[in-house]
């Protein structure tokens, strides 16, 4: 690891566009699993894993049980692979965050374009409603469509699907939200927002809460549009 031209005869990087490799073994120690991360993962100097690093050294640990079972071959890239995943996962990204990523994206495009149609932008709720309705039924993955006042106020119903509209139409009509960071964060830096994951209370489902600012015909925020977003559905759907 220090002077490479030790155990290797020409430059291998240089010649054949790929960097020295290792092979790790029972007598690799955590320095040389350290070396192996740092280097098939292609981390920059600023993230390199130091070999004193906990998942390191259980990524040893494990290495070395494998030889005191009877192991005679070396250790596969796959199969350091898998227990860098395992014991580094701060490393990684995993399928659930690529997942939630895509969802967000999708989401918050839905309701970036959704702002900006002129019914909602009417702050009238019974122009609002209506094409609410109509997107909630194109994308049934919308748990809840709402729109609240510059002032945090419910100004519309709560348009919903078939089986909650009974329960859950008329709930929170009128009561005051400004302190949710779905609206806080709209009104604050004029963006759209996307919620981490929770749980429905009223569905059990997990889900996000995407919101957008509603802007006047001067441009000025008069409220904001939010929608709960069942995540399995959508993920799903797309």
């Amino acid at each position: 690891m220090k002077n490479e031209e030790i155990y290797n005869i020409f430059d291998t990087t240089k010649i054949l566009k790929r960097p020295m490799g290792v092979i790790i073994t029972d007598k690799s120690g955590v320095a040389g699993i350290a070396h192996w991360v740092n280097s098939h993962l292609a981390f920059e100097t600023d993230r390199k894993i130091d070999k004193r690093h906990p998942g390191l050294v259980k990524m040893h640990k494990w290495v070395t049980e494998q030889y005191e079972e009877g192991r005679t071959t070396s250790i596969s890239n796959e199969e350091l692979l898998d227990k860098a995943k395992k014991y580094l996962p701060e490393y990684f990204i995993s399928d659930l965050d690529k997942l939630k990523k895509k969802a967000s994206e999708v989401a918050r495009h839905i309701v970036e374009e959704f702002v900006e149609r002129p019914e909602i932008r009417s702050m009238d709720p019974a122009r609002q409603e209506p094409v609410m309705e109509k997107l909630q039924r194109e994308d049934p993955y919308i748990q809840f469509a709402y729109v609240v006042n510059a002032e945090g106020k419910k100004i519309t119903k709560n348009i919903t699907d078939i089986e909650n509209k009974a329960k859950y139409e008329i709930a929170g009509l009128g009561d005051n939200f400004s302190d949710r960071s779905w609206f806080i964060n709209p009104m604050k830096d004029g963006k759209s927002f996307v919620s981490d994951f929770y749980t429905s209370k009223i569905t059990g489902a997990l889900c996000i809460t995407v919101s957008a600012p509603v802007r006047s015909q001067t441009d000025e925020i008069a409220g904001v549009f939010g929608v709960d977003i069942r995540f399995e559905d959508l993920v799903r759907t797309e």
